[in-house]
């Protein structure tokens, strides 16, 4: 992935970034037979991703965008640089609380959302299963359901939505799921993986 450049766009902001990834160099090392070698994935990538913003990585196959979102959400550890979240450092999370919190935060939504979702529950499952895992609704029945039925409101599903299977929704309809699982996390930043 060659510089990114977004001074342009970065300028005009109000708000401090939600992440930014400054000088961001990654490098992966091959160990063969016969040889070590090392693979730069990524090299010298700056950009800053904005509160209601949508930030758009574009290249062809195998040129980085997949390790600068592994790089975020810290499933890779960047070789060099830093990246800033609200600020911070996420190099200095290191705690398993602190990097649960984190991770409640920056969530990815896949490509393929059937892949995401298990086909032998329904939506109402998954949903509840992401609000109660991280105690973000009340366990009594109508109010899980009420959460529910507000979450896939936010992603313009209708409420019948929440007794379906996912081979009953259509592909864009399975990915407002997987939107809605996000948001019932709390995720103040989510990453669509194209």
């Amino acid at each position: 992935m060659s510089k990114a450049t977004t001074s342009e766009l970065n300028s005009s902001e109000s708000s401090p970034p939600i992440i930014e990834m400054n000088n961001i160099v990654k490098d992966f090392h091959s160990k063969g037979f016969a040889n070590t070698g090392v693979f730069r994935a990524l090299n010298g990538i700056n950009f800053k991703i904005y509160k209601g913003r949508a930030l758009a990585l574009v290249g062809e196959s195998g040129c980085g965008k997949s390790t600068c979102v592994r790089l975020i959400t810290k499933i890779e550890n960047p070789t060099e640089g830093k990246i800033l979240f609200h600020g911070k450092d996420i190099s200095t999370i290191t705690k398993r609380k602190d990097l649960l919190d984190y991770r409640k935060s920056v969530q990815m939504i896949f490509q393929d959302p059937f892949s995401s979702l298990n086909p032998t529950h329904t939506i109402h499952h998954h949903l509840s299963r992401a609000l109660l895992i991280h105690d973000r609704c009340s366990k009594k029945p109508k109010k899980l359901r009420a959460r529910i039925e507000e979450l896939l409101a936010q992603v313009e599903l209708p409420a019948l939505t929440a007794d379906k299977f996912p081979h009953e929704l259509s592909g864009g309809q399975r990915q407002r799921v997987n939107m809605a699982k996000t948001l019932a996390v709390g995720a103040v930043m989510s990453r669509h993986q194209c």
